[in-house]
């Protein structure tokens, strides 16, 4: 479990706030729900490495040569991320229009493969370059923390998308 710090109420706030409206239940348009989306998503992506390093307790040295690496690793994410969130954006866009063709579908699921296995791939190549400079256990608390982090963002996010139809 993430501490109880100001870190994680924070987190807790900004995921409890999540604006969007895909249901079609808000009164804002849908240009206006997809931005507030992204505000949201900027802000969560901006206090995710202060959470993370309140949750993972580095010595001088571990931090010297984590930190780079957790930046580099990070701007990846955040491309992959985005990917992610222009497939989410266009399945909304297709579900408000209520029109939603099974050809549409399979490109959806086709994206959402490539996605995470790019992803997957991703994480498969930094453990061992963190594994090179933290102790196991580390990697391991540290992957916990993003995985975590990522569950709260998509229970807030997909709470909030309807199924398909």
């Amino acid at each position: 479990m993430l501490r109880t710090s100001t870190a994680s109420v924070l987190l807790a706030a900004l995921l409890g706030t999540a604006p969007l409206a895909a249901q079609g239940k808000g009164v804002d348009s849908p240009q206006i729900q997809d931005l507030k989306f992204q505000i949201w998503l900027d802000r969560v992506r901006a206090d995710k490495k202060y959470i993370v390093s309140e949750n993972l307790p580095l010595t001088d040295a571990e931090a010297k040569d984590f930190w780079p690496l957790y930046d580099e690793f990070q701007k990846t994410l955040v491309m992959l991320n985005d990917r992610g969130d222009k497939l989410t954006l266009a399945y909304l866009d297709a579900s408000r229009r209520n029109s939603l063709t099974d050809a549409e579908a399979g490109k959806f699921l086709e994206s959402y493969f490539t996605i995470t296995g790019d992803e997957t791939a991703l994480w498969k190549s930094v453990v061992p370059k963190l594994q090179k400079i933290l102790p196991t256990v580390k990697v391991l608390r540290y992957l916990q923390i993003e995985n975590k982090l990522r569950a709260q963002t998509m229970a807030a996010v997909t709470d909030q998308i309807p199924l398909a139809k």
